[in-house]
């Protein structure tokens, strides 16, 4: 989980992300791809905050992320806080 990065800052997952990771059967690597080659969401977001899609298999991944700073680690990092997935018409 931890190395993942995505413009030279680490991704983190919150606890909810997390849950929706599993239930979609994602791990940080295909949010990581999402983020990369995903075009932007038409759904306007706060300032700091990050919502991509991309298409596969006739299926919509979506992902969203926000800056935040983690504590621990001293350092500004990405929260994943979202992770979805729908059926394109």
């Amino acid at each position: 989980m931890f190395g993942v990065r995505f413009q030279e800052k680490q991704l983190m997952v919150s606890r909810s992300a997390m849950v929706e990771l599993c239930k979609e059967g994602l791990d940080l690597h295909d949010v990581l791809d999402i983020l990369e080659n995903g075009t932007e969401s038409p759904r306007r977001r706060a300032r700091g905050t990050i919502e991509r899609r991309l298409e596969r298999r006739g299926r919509v991944h979506e992902v969203v992320i926000v800056e935040d700073h983690h504590h621990v680690l001293n350092e500004d990092v990405w929260l994943l806080i979202h992770v979805g997935t729908f059926t394109k018409r």
